[in-house]
């Protein structure tokens, strides 16, 4: 009977371990793209992500660390956003059939396939609700220090958390009632979310501790690198279909729990201003593969009764039905970023401008209590505009692979005997390159004292047709924003606002792509349907300026 079911036993184990880890291994990295939303610190989120070429705050150690060049004094600052992302998905079909009319799950009653919620039959004719993430806000910190030790070099250190919502929950949080929602007329009056193949909850943890230096070459030119040392937290609950079809019955819930302790990150930049008021930058930012070790741990028929799904085969040695762990060691490919932008700013007059610089006109005296800001668009300028494009190379994350270590003895999962480990995973995700367009500014109201910012942003579908999915949202989206700063002596205090609408996805049977490991080789698909999505980030930030 071993024999017999080993064939079987490994394709079921691959596809388990391939469902439960295609979230875990998609940890967040460089701005913009499908792991990241626009916007990175309180301004730069103000001005909808048109930031990387004014960068007059210790962010530049993220954004352009060439700016770190023209930071005076010491500068410290720290910004918090606060983020609730509205993720859904209206599934096709009902439980037991697809939008097309097709079985998708059996729709005989059985013994074999009776849940908590009652048999398969009592489901045919109740469309499956729209599911939505419901993990309300979620906070985002940057911290930054830079400081000049020398008149034409900047340096700076931070800590970085990319922008983007590392808590998505679809279904009741905890208890009973996880992955679930209410559907009345149903026997219990709750059912498995139809997102439960995909994501039922995943925790994503991604920090950058960052240094980085800039030199100022000439007045009118600089450059910077930063070095950022990364760790990443995953943690992914979907359901797993042990069989063809998708009875809920036979569901197993697979918690993935993963960290990689070091990845790291290079970034460097160039900024000119070839002729007053009129800046140019270009960057590039690249990640390491993350590669993150941990657990799997597989939880058998989580929504119905053990005793009445225990088949064949069965061996003498059987314990019965027990939580199976894998160590599992995890490799994701990473995007790498190019970014460019222009910035015209008009200058206030009187301003002392690059010209100045170049032709050795000294900076005005200060008077006693006064701070150093020989670079200070709240100052010197009258507004700004600045309009940047980035292009995040999507097309590297392409195949995750997933390798399980061997665990002793034998164990009865879903009525299928496992093998000590199962065979290494390719599992495909088929990200393309990305391009971000954002246009933003300021208006100094009065001048260092009070300004105004705006923001628009677009960025381009960056998921190949068909592969659109819940666990990260790499769609064509457009998004507004606003913010101010307000300067008493050398406290900052800054605010942004930023809404993000994502373009609507529609998949039919045919379009869709996405299917459900199970024990028979592909199983049914799992993203036909309707995707909506919705941001909005809320940024608070206190920036100080030593003598």
């Amino acid at each position: 009977m071993l024999n017999q079911s080993t064939t079987r036993t490994k394709r079921v184990l691959a596809g388990l371990v391939a469902g439960a880890l295609g979230l875990t291994l998609g940890a967040p990295t460089a701005e913009a793209g499908g792991f990241d939303m626009p916007g990175i610190g309180t301004r730069g989120l103000g001005r909808a992500g048109a930031y990387g070429v004014r960068t007059d705050s210790p962010l530049a150690l993220h954004l352009n660390p060439a700016n770190l060049a023209r930071l005076s004094g010491i500068n410290a600052e720290l910004n918090l956003h606060i983020a609730s992302l509205q993720s859904c998905f209206d599934r096709d079909g009902t439980p037991t059939r697809d939008g097309a009319g097709e079985v998708r799950a059996q729709e005989t009653d059985t013994p074999g396939n009776v849940s908590d919620f009652g048999n398969p039959s009592d489901y045919a004719d109740i469309e499956y609700p729209e599911v939505c993430n419901d993990a309300g806000l979620f906070p985002i910190p940057q911290l930054g220090l830079s400081f000049r030790p020398h008149e034409r070099i900047g340096l700076g250190v931070g800590l970085i958390a990319p922008n983007n919502i590392g808590h998505r929950t679809f279904g009741a949080a905890g208890g009973d009632s996880i992955g679930t929602y209410a559907v009345p007329g149903t026997p219990t009056g709750r059912l498995p979310v139809s997102s439960r193949y995909d994501v039922i909850e995943a925790n994503v943890l991604l920090a950058f501790i960052a240094v980085g230096a800039g030199v100022e070459l000439h007045p009118r030119l600089r450059v910077g690198a930063t070095f950022g040392y990364g760790f990443a937290s995953t943690g992914f609950t979907p359901a797993v279909a042990p069989v063809a079809s998708q009875d809920f019955a036979r569901d197993i819930i697979a918690v993935v729990d993963a960290r990689d302790r070091f990845v790291p990150r290079i970034a460097f930049s160039i900024d000119a201003e070839p002729v007053d008021g009129l800046e140019v930058m270009a960057g590039f930012t690249w990640t390491a593969d993350v590669k993150a070790s941990g657990d799997l741990n597989l939880r058998p028929v989580f929504w119905g009764n053990i005793d009445d799904q225990v088949t064949q085969p069965r061996l003498p040695a059987d314990e019965g039905w027990e939580d199976v762990t894998f160590p599992v060691n995890l490799t994701a490919p990473q995007t790498s970023v190019i970014s460019f932008g222009t910035r015209y700013a008009m200058a206030r007059p009187g301003a002392r401008t690059t010209s100045d610089r170049v032709a050795g006109v000294p900076a005005p005296t200060l008077a006693e209590g006064e701070v150093s800001r020989p670079f200070d668009p709240m100052r010197d300028e009258v507004f700004d505009l600045e309009l940047d494009v980035v292009v995040t190379l999507g097309s590297r994350v392409d195949t995750f692979n997933v390798v399980a270590s061997p665990v002793e003895g034998q164990r009865l999962v879903s009525g299928v005997l496992t093998l000590p480990a199962p065979p290494p995973i390719d599992l495909p995700h088929n990200w393309k390159t990305q391009v971000m367009v954002a246009l933003g500014g300021d208006v100094n109201v009065l001048p260092e004292v009070f300004a105004l910012r705006w923001g628009l942003v677009y960025e381009s579908h960056g998921v190949e047709a068909g592969y659109e999915r819940l666990d990260f949202t790499p769609w064509q989206l457009f998004g507004g924003s606003f913010g101010m700063t307000l300067r008493i002596q050398r406290f900052e205090l800054s605010l942004g606002y930023m809404y993000t609408h994502y373009f609507t996805v529609n998949n039919s049977n045919e379009r869709a792509q996405v299917r459900a490991p199970s024990a028979a080789g592909p199983g049914e698909i799992i993203n036909a349907g309707r995707f909506t999505a919705s941001a909005n980030l809320l940024s608070l930030g206190l920036s100080y300026r030593f003598q």
